[in-house]
């Protein structure tokens, strides 16, 4: 294995990075996260090391796909028995089996007209995961200005229990002079339209001068 450094591959500076010998085809590394001095939570005693985990994150860096196999330090208490494990810092919140940077690519590619199973072969993940990720974004509040544009973005999957293909929609609010994902609802009938304009304050709705969609029943009622 030869050594790396983090920054050339969009990780921080605190971890160590080893070239792995790939047996998929992938960009593989090994990535060694630092382990950290911890004082127990709740007895407060000195915590010892209790080896290490392996995690399997995807990731998206200067247009490649990797597959980093992080190594998590665990510490363990001996007074209380408690164990906590090493955080990832670049590991996606949403979803820990992606990093922050590849969640940042994909919320930026569904703005673009292209389709979530093509995303899901850029970067070699599940639609399970794509989908997690667009369920899971939440402006905390969505600043309107003058020009809002509303839209749907679809894909399909599979029922087990009937076999027959199933539509999935979400709608997704822009805005028009930033050029930029507002909110993105799960779903496009009336009970989340009305969720997603509920949520605009009265101020924010006074703003908008132009409104554009196309001649869904649930855009133009609302």
């Amino acid at each position: 294995m030869s050594r790396f450094k983090p920054e050339n591959l969009g990780l921080p500076c605190n971890v160590r990075v080893d070239k792995r010998d790939s047996t998929i085809g992938l960009h593989e590394f090994n990535v060694r996260v630092k382990k950290t001095e911890r004082i127990c939570p709740r007895c407060k005693y000195a915590m010892i090391g209790y080896g290490t985990y392996v995690r399997k994150i995807r990731h998206y860096h200067a247009e490649t796909t990797y597959l980093l196999y992080v190594f998590v330090p665990r510490s363990y208490c001996k007074r209380c028995r408690c164990t906590i494990s090493e955080d990832i810092s670049f590991a996606s919140r949403i979803c820990p089996s992606v990093t922050l940077e590849l969640e940042e690519h994909v919320l930026r590619w569904i703005q673009d007209p292209i389709s979530i199973l093509s995303i899901c072969k850029r970067i070699q993940v599940s639609f399970g995961t794509i989908q997690k990720l667009i369920e899971a974004v939440h402006i905390k509040q969505v600043r309107l200005k003058r020009s809002l544009l509303m839209d749907e973005i679809h894909t399909y999957t599979w029922r087990e229990e009937s076999g027959r293909r199933h539509s999935i929609f979400w709608a997704v609010a822009y805005d028009a002079e930033d050029t930029c994902v507002l909110d993105i609802v799960n779903g496009k009938d009336s009970d989340a339209i009305q969720a997603f304009y509920d949520s605009i304050s009265l101020s924010d709705k006074m703003r908008v001068r132009h409104f554009c969609c196309d001649m869904e029943d649930t855009y133009i009622a609302k």
